[in-house]
This record gives structure tokens, C-alpha cells and sequence, in this order.
């Protein structure tokens, strides 16, 4: 894919002005499966689209266990590892699980962009809607949920996700354990 189909199918950016400013600055890169797209404490360069691909986010608890946090999956989804952008550090770990291709712009363009363009401002708060309302949708189904209803809103939510992951990547995210997981999973073969 190119920058300029990137902007008019996945981000759509009206302005030609700042279509051309995005277009100079943007590029679309392919990260193999395993990549590290930013660790945890380091400071985001660059705001990432996912054009296509599949990512894991995750963060280590007190006793220096991997705790995921996150999928991106969907695309044209952000991949940022804080909770808004133009923070100092990345909050988690991103890193591929598939061939990633990936829209990268430089966060320092980005931010100075959205002082001159409107329409920068407005992409910048639908960002931070959808990720509130992933946010929060999550956290009622991983808390209000049993575990077996937490597993098919996982089938459901990530297609074919299962079949790339580790079950105990999963079991993190849904949180419950791996016994858990492989018992729900039994019971519903």
C-alpha cells in the first residue's frame, strides 16, 4: 500500500495542503512476525497505523510476569504504546505476532501538524474516542464476565487469533489462567 491510499481508504484526509505535508513525511513499513515496534519506558517516535497484520501489547506486573494488555488487529487501528499521544514514554511492549504492514508518521510532525490543521485535531480526538471505547468495553467484559463468555467474546472480537498466540498470552488477556482457558475450551469442543 502507499501513503496516498493509505489517506484516502483508511484515514481519510481531506485537506490537500496537509494530504501533501502527510504524504512527505508518512511511509509504510513491513515488519516480519516477532518485531518489536516499541519496548516498554522508551519514548514513541513515530504514531502507527496497522494497515494489515496482527499486534500484541504488553506489560510485566510486580513480580516481572508478562501481563497482555492488548491485540491490534483491526485495520487502521493506532498502535501506541501509552494512553495518549505524545506521551514522554510508551506504557507497554508492542510486538508483531504476523507479517505487519504499517503507516508510520513522526510524532513531533504529527503533533506541530495538528496547531496548523483542523483536521488533524479531529483525527486526534477520534483516536482517542475509539480507544476509550475499546478501553471500556473491555474491561466490562474481562471483569463483569464469566470466563467462558470472555472466551467466545474472544473468538468473536479476534477471528483466528487463537490459532496464533500462545493460550497463555490469552489466558493473560482474558484473565484467567491457562487451566482455565484449556478447561473452557474443552468444555465447548
Amino acid at each position: 500500500m502507499q501513503v496516498r491510499h493509505f489517506l484516502n481508504d483508511m484515514i481519510p484526509v481531506k485537506d490537500p495542503s496537509l494530504r501533501s505535508v502527510i504524504e512527505k513525511y508518512a511511509a509504510i513499513e513491513t515488519f516480519a512476525p516477532h518485531s518489536i515496534l516499541s519496548e516498554m519506558g522508551e519514548k514513541e517516535q513515530n504514531v502507527r497505523f496497522l494497515i494489515r497484520g496482527k499486534i500484541w501489547g504488553y506489560m510485566y506486573n510486580n513480580a516481572g510476569q508478562e501481563i497482555t494488555i492488548c491485540f491490534v488487529t483491526d485495520p487502521g487501528d493506532v498502535i501506541y504504546g501509552s494512553e495518549y499521544l505524545g506521551a514522554e514514554e510508551s506504557e507497554i511492549a508492542l510486538e508483531t505476532i504476523t507479517e505487519c504492514e504499517v503507516f508510520t508518521m513522526p510524532m513531533e510532525i504529527l503533533l506541530n501538524l495538528q496547531n496548523e490543521y483542523p483536521e488533524i485535531a479531529a483525527l486526534y480526538l477520534q483516536i482517542m474516542v475509539k480507544r476509550l471505547q475499546y478501553h471500556w468495553k473491555t474491561k466490562k467484559m474481562l471483569y463483569l464476565k464469566s470466563a467462558a463468555e470472555r472466551y467466545e467474546w474472544f473468538l468473536e472480537e479476534y477471528p483466528g487469533l487463537i490459532d496464533q498466540v500462545s493460550h497463555g498470552k490469552i489466558a493473560s488477556f482474558l484473565n484467567i489462567t491457562p487451566v482455565t482457558l484449556s478447561r473452557v475450551r474443552n468444555s465447548q469442543k
